[in-house]
């Protein structure tokens, strides 16, 4: 018999590091996010929102804007500019501080706002004419909503750790691949041949079964998430680094065409007997 042509065992135990590798890190950041808004909650809670007025638009002791801050050259306007200058310090100093954002984001104050609380907390928290008391029940609620989000985001790392393990049965699968190898009619009895096709068949049994799982708790997700047919799942989302959006599937597909092609070399092999 000839000696294996290809590592499959090698391969696959590097996609799925790979695959660790990339929900340790989504984890991580993700966890980093969560505290910084935590903390930028804590934060505002300490803003007195009372000092910004109505959110009617600014009188006669506002002078022309510059550089895009607004110069105040009242009592009244200083109190206006206070809270949101507050509030802006304590998103730069939590959520824009930690360490991955350009990388992830490279957006900026307002942008960022816009992405995170949509464009009315954005406005409101931007523009002195539109601030006031009433912005900060929604400005709240947008925050635990952020915070929800990213807690949500830790679980679906959990959940989707526990899959790619699970799908850790193809490691013995390329691993027996590998020790297969291609056939010889001229030193290979026909028996021999024969039990190498039956392995071969039911490794390509198995590849199958582990798809049909992965598919199935990729489709439990979507379920369960009640997402539309063209909205990205979970691993567009965590493996968009890596060569496939579905690395497990198509380590599945990739293990059971080498032992399809394996077989087809078999029954070529059997039949110059």
């Amino acid at each position: 018999m000839c000696e294996p042509t290809s590592l499959d065992r090698e391969r696959v135990a590097q996609r799925f590091a790979a695959l660790r590798g990339s929900l340790r890190t989504e984890r991580r950041r993700t966890a980093a996010e969560r505290r910084a808004f935590e903390t930028f909650a804590d934060r505002v809670a300490t803003v007195d929102f009372a000092d910004a007025g109505s959110g009617s638009p600014l009188g006669g002791g506002v002078g022309a804007s510059h550089g895009g801050t607004v110069v105040s050259n009242g009592h009244a306007g200083s109190k206006r500019d206070a809270p949101i200058a507050s509030i802006r310090r304590a998103y730069e100093e939590t959520v824009m501080a930690v360490s991955f954002y350009d990388d992830e984001y490279g957006d900026d104050y307002r942008e960022s706002l816009a992405a995170e609380f949509g464009p009315a907390v954005a406005t409101a928290l931007t523009d002195p004419t539109c601030f006031g008391p009433a912005a900060k029940a929604p400005l709240t609620a947008a925050i635990d909503r952020a915070i929800r989000e990213r807690e949500h985001l830790i679980e679906t790392c959990a959940h989707e750790r526990e899959s790619v393990d699970a799908a850790g049965t193809l490691l013995p699968v390329a691993a027996e691949l590998d020790s297969i190898g291609s056939p010889d009619s001229e030193s290979d009895s026909f028996g021999s041949l024969e039990a190498d096709w039956n392995r071969l068949s039911r490794l390509e049994e198995r590849c199958g079964s582990a798809a049909a799982d992965r598919q199935s708790a990729i489709n439990e997700w979507r379920s369960r998430h009640d997402l539309p047919v063209d909205a990205p799942d979970v691993c567009a989302y965590f493996y968009e680094a890596q060569d496939s959006a579905y690395p497990v599937l198509a380590a599945c597909a990739e293990l059971a065409q080498r032992a399809t092609t394996l077989q087809t070399a078999y029954e070529r092999a059997m039949a110059e007997y």
